[in-house]
């Protein structure tokens, strides 16, 4: 007996109506009798103070108030290292009188199989950690009582022993190796066991809804959700004998946990699985049949609601958060097990030798870093995008870092290029004319006032964010012709500073003639060909060429008179598309002429038509050939007719044969 209980300790007479046992909270009536514990001065019920102290309470300790709420901490205190039969079980399960803390991050809540199959590790709150201790006690409990129970024979031991085993070995053929769990010591005759079931959604997607006090709050959506714990302690009867009432060895002990289910949802369940089990016959096993039945009820719907009234104590946004992080993690680990296809290379590589991006498209690790490399060592950050069509994604932080974290020189000018990008975006940022002066990329931001004012912090020069010249207060700025004047002023001249003006100079006139500022950055973008709205790369602006505004889009030249395209760019465009033309011309008649100086080679470039057997040139390496007698479309690798309506199917779609080939 351990030293601490003093004999069991005097109490106080009568019960209240209002009473419950501090553990299995189990209301005080005329079979229910509350004792008082003199050590934490808690009332319990019989049961309970029997499987905890391995004997029937002493007279006299009748309880005459109502039991107080036990923190975990004196509910592990008082329970942590009581009777032996109790202490091995409460290990098993991840807990003991060292690690039942609910603020340790290494305690029980650290256990990822026993103690906590959700995974969610030292995130879990108090409440939640209390909620799981009180049941780990209480299933400890139960398993001692059944120690209790009778011995069988060494030859009954033995072949319930052998049925228990075959049927532990088909719940790990049936949910896996990693889902079953032994808990009971080799040599045990009880067979203590934990399975993890799966808990399925109903479509795939589960919405999460915390109902708050100002109303119902949507929390995200998962694919996944934690497995429930259903632990199993089988006595040693089982499964060769019915229950206790029939002459047998004891019922089975059972208990579940899961992070998402409401204690009274877990109770019920718990209530049909008991149900079960009493229906049990002698000789019949129940394990695979139980847990495939508990497997059928835990189907999820597509709208999961949290409330405080399912989880008592505790927060629901709190749960909702570590389902989140639970799916997360299931997610990732997934994508690590399966092959995707690079859009890059077209490799099919598994997913542990890629990343996701942010948009959920993958890419091989070794074609992001060439990407990565590639813009970086170009100053194009706005290239850093998903490779893949039609998405235009940029690439996180996250994977960046992961990506360059080898090469620490491109890593560091990646977070240079990023940071001056940040600071060119910023409208009251400019640089300091002067030391930027010598052209070395020394740059300078400095902050401009509402009167645009800069000061610069390492030369001290004050001057007007708008020219970059000097501040002048009241007076409005140069305009490009006074400034290319005074440029002509000082190039007129001899020496260097002439030198400068005139190299200055003519920066400025190829500038006014080939470039345009951007309507909301100011930066200079040269149009070298193609259409008149504007991407502006720096601030992801889009402006019109011809008028300078910013658009939304094209309906801009629908209702306006800017035009799109140029009368000069259509011009260019139509000399180029001829030029193509007559490239195309030409080759295709010296391919015709080739195979006219040569049969045998035209031979083999023809096909006889598997409908009207007319025979079809081929011309070059097409495999698609339209047949000039019956007009019928066919392969000329299969020699299959293809349907008139889509026959580019056969090539593109199905992809029986490849369209182009020698």
């Amino acid at each position: 007996m351990p030293s601490w209980r003093g004999g069991g300790g005097a109490g106080r007479a009568a019960s209240h109506k209002n009473e419950a046992c501090g553990q299995c909270c189990a209301a005080a009536s005329a079979e229910v009798v509350l004792r008082v514990d003199p050590n934490d001065g808690a009332s319990y019920c019989s049961a309970c103070w029997e499987a905890y102290y391995g004997e029937k309470p002493a007279a006299g300790t009748e309880s005459s108030r109502p039991a107080q709420p036990q923190p975990p901490e004196a509910v592990a205190d008082r329970h942590g290292s009581v009777d032996g039969k109790v202490a091995p079980v409460l290990a098993a399960q991840g807990f003991s009188k060292a690690s039942s803390s609910c603020g340790d991050p290494t305690s029980a809540g650290a256990s990822s199989s026993a103690g906590d199959p959700s995974g969610s590790g030292s995130g879990t709150s108090s409440s939640s950690q209390q909620r799981r201790l009180v049941a780990a006690h209480r299933f400890a409990g139960q398993v001692a009582e059944l120690r209790n129970l009778g011995t069988p024979t060494t030859a009954e031991l033995e072949a319930a022993q052998e049925m228990r085993s075959e049927e532990v070995e088909a719940l790990r053929s049936f949910f896996g190796e990693d889902a079953v769990e032994m808990l009971s010591a080799d040599g045990d005759k009880l067979t203590i066991l934990q399975l993890l079931v799966p808990s399925e959604i109903e479509g795939g997607r589960a919405e999460l809804i915390v109902r708050m006090p100002e109303g119902e709050v949507p929390a995200g959506a998962v694919e996944a959700l934690p497995p429930v714990s259903l632990r199993l302690a089988l006595p040693t009867h089982y499964p060769l004998l019915a229950d206790a009432d029939r002459g047998g060895g004891g019922a089975p002990v059972l208990s579940l946990e899961c992070e998402h289910l409401g204690s009274r949802v877990l109770d019920d369940l718990e209530g049909e699985l008991r149900g079960m089990l009493s229906e049990r016959c002698a000789g019949d096993t129940m394990l695979v049949e139980l847990s495939c039945s508990l497997r059928e009820k835990l189907l999820q719907p597509a709208r999961l609601l949290l409330s405080a009234e399912e989880f008592p104590g505790e927060d629901p946004m709190e749960i909702a958060l570590r389902l989140l992080a639970y799916a997360s993690r299931e997610r990732d680990a997934r994508r690590q097990r399966e092959s995707h296809v690079c859009p890059v290379c077209f490799d099919e590589v598994p997913g542990s030798r890629g990343l996701f991006l942010g948009c959920s498209h993958f890419g091989c690790r070794d074609c992001l870093l060439q990407m990565a490399q590639l813009h970086t060592a170009e100053a194009d950050l706005g290239s850093l995008r998903c490779p893949v069509d039609k998405c235009r994604e940029s690439f996180g932080i996250q994977v960046l870092r992961e990506l360059l974290g080898a090469d620490s020189q491109a890593l560091q000018k990646w977070e240079e290029l990023s940071l001056r990008q940040c600071l060119d975006r910023m409208q009251d940022v400019v640089y300091c004319p002067r030391c930027d002066a010598e052209g070395d990329g020394n740059r300078i931001p400095c902050i401009q006032d509402e009167d645009q004012m800069a000061r610069c912090a390492v030369c001290e020069f004050v001057f007007c964010g708008r020219c970059r010249g000097v501040y002048h207060p009241g007076i409005e700025c140069a305009s490009a012709d006074d400034r290319m004047e005074a440029l002509e002023a000082k190039a007129a001249g001899s020496g260097p500073q002439a030198a400068a003006a005139r190299a200055e100079l003519l920066t400025l006139r190829h500038l006014a003639k080939t470039t345009k500022n951007c309507p909301r950055c100011s930066v200079a973008i040269e149009k070298s060909e193609g259409c008149s709205k504007i991407h502006c790369s720096n601030c992801e602006t889009l402006w019109c060429w011809r008028c300078g505004k910013e658009i939304t889009g094209y309906d801009h030249f629908a209702t306006s008179e800017c035009r799109l395209f140029d009368d000069e760019e259509i011009r260019r465009w139509n000399q180029q598309m001829k030029q193509v033309d007559k490239a195309q011309a030409r080759a295709h008649e010296a391919r015709f002429l080739a195979q006219f100086m040569n049969p045998a080679e035209l031979w083999k470039q023809c096909r006889e038509c598997p409908r009207c057997r007319s025979v079809v040139a081929r011309e070059g390496k097409n495999n698609h050939l339209r047949c000039h007698g019956c007009l019928t479309h066919f392969c000329a690798k299969c020699l299959a007719a293809l349907p008139k309506s889509n026959p580019s199917d056969h090539f593109s779609k199905l992809r029986i044969c490849p369209q182009h080939s020698d």
